[in-house]
C-alpha cells in the first residue's frame, strides 16, 4: 500500500526530528499545544462500523481483516480511571543512559498532554483500550451470530506484539526481543473442533499456512516443499495437540543487528550491534540467556557459552 508507505516515511522522518530536538525546545512547542489533542489513528469503535458496514453490502463467502489500533499511544478511550500518581520523574532517574533518557522523557511528556501522569495511568488506560477492543469484538460476534454464519466462520484474534511499561527499564517500546514485546495472543475459532486451549510454540507467519491447510488449499504444498518454510500449519496441533515447532525465531526491528531464539524453557538473544534506531542506545548485551521456568521476567542473563540453541540461531 502507497498511502502506508508514505505514512511510514513521514513518521520516520519525525522521529528523527525528534530525537534531536533539544528538551527546552519540546517543551516551549508543548506549551502551546497542550490543548490541542489529537488521536493518531482510527479507534476501534469506528474501524468495527466500517466493518459491519462492509458485511452488510457482502454476500458469503467472505473475507475480511481488521486492525485494532486502540492499544497504541496514546490509546484510545478518553474515559478511564486515573490513578492520581505523578512518577514519571522517578522513572527517568532510573535511565542511565543520556539519549534513552531523552527519548523516554520526550514520551512523558506527550502523555501528560494526554492526562496520564504516571506509568499506573498509562496502564489504566492500555488496559481501558483492551476492554474497549472486546466490546467491539462482541459486536462483530454478534452480528455473525444474528446471520445466522457464525457456526461457519473462521474466526482469528492475534496481535503482532505487546508493549512494555518499565519491564527491562524500557518505555513505550512496541519493538524488542523479551517475552512483554514477542508473547502475544492467538485464539480460533475452526468450525468442527471443540473449544481447547494449547501450550505450544507458534509464530503469526503460520496463521496463512493453516488457513490453506483448512481450506484443503493446494497451495499449502507451497510451504511443505521448502526446505526453511516461513510458516507451519497449525492444524496438526489444532487436530491432535501435536507440536509443530520446537522454537521461534524474533528479531529487533529497531535494533541494527539483534534476534533471538526461543524455546518453552529457554531464550538465547545475540546482538551483534544493538544500537537502537530510535535513542541510539542499547538495550540488550552482546548475548543473552534466560531459564524461563525459574526466570519468566528474563532478569537474570545465565549465558556461559555455546550452545545447540546458538547453533540454531546463527544458522537461521
Amino acid at each position: 500500500d502507497r498511502n502506508y508507505e508514505k505514512y511510514m516515511k513521514r513518521n520516520a522522518i519525525k522521529k528523527k526530528i525528534l530525537a534531536v530536538t533539544p528538551m527546552w525546545l519540546y517543551k516551549f512547542f508543548k506549551k502551546f499545544m497542550q490543548k490541542q489533542q489529537y488521536q493518531p489513528y482510527l479507534c476501534s469503535e469506528e474501524v468495527m462500523n466500517r466493518a459491519l458496514s462492509k458485511l452488510k453490502e457482502t454476500k458469503e463467502p467472505f473475507f475480511l481483516f481488521f486492525h485494532f489500533l486502540d492499544t497504541h499511544w496514546p490509546f484510545c478511550p478518553k474515559d478511564y480511571n486515573p490513578s492520581g500518581k505523578k512518577d514519571f520523574s522517578e522513572h527517568l532517574n532510573k535511565i542511565q543512559n543520556p539519549a534513552q533518557k531523552s527519548s523516554v522523557e520526550k514520551m512523558f511528556a506527550k502523555s501528560e498532554m494526554f492526562e496520564m501522569h504516571s506509568i499506573q495511568d498509562i496502564i489504566n488506560k492500555y488496559d481501558a483500550s483492551i476492554a474497549n477492543i472486546d466490546y467491539q469484538l462482541g459486536r462483530l460476534y454478534n452480528y455473525l451470530k444474528e446471520r445466522n454464519i457464525w457456526e461457519n466462520t473462521i474466526f482469528i484474534i492475534l496481535g503482532d506484539h505487546g508493549s512494555r511499561f518499565g519491564e527491562h527499564n524500557l518505555f513505550f517500546n512496541s519493538y524488542g526481543l523479551y517475552d512483554e514485546i514477542i508473547s502475544t495472543p492467538l485464539i480460533m475459532k475452526v468450525p468442527g473442533f471443540e473449544p481447547k486451549e494449547l501450550n505450544e510454540l507458534s509464530q503469526n507467519t503460520d496463521i496463512a499456512p493453516t488457513l490453506l491447510d483448512i481450506f484443503g488449499d493446494s497451495k499449502i504444498k507451497l510451504f511443505k516443499n521448502k526446505k526453511n518454510p516461513r510458516g507451519k500449519s497449525l492444524l496438526p496441533m489444532i487436530k491432535n495437540n501435536t507440536a509443530i515447532r520446537n522454537e521461534v525465531f524474533s528479531f529487533d526491528n529497531m535494533a541494527r543487528d539483534a534476534k533471538s531464539v526461543r524455546t518453552k524453557t529457554k531464550k538465547l538473544i545475540i546482538a551483534k550491534d544493538a544500537t537502537c534506531a530510535r535513542c541510539k542506545s542499547k538495550h540488550y548485551q552482546e548475548k543473552e540467556e534466560y531459564d524461563l521456568i525459574n526466570d519468566p521476567e528474563e532478569l537474570k542473563n545465565i549465558y556461559s557459552g555455546s550452545d545447540e540453541l546458538e547453533k540454531t540461531l546463527n544458522n537461521f
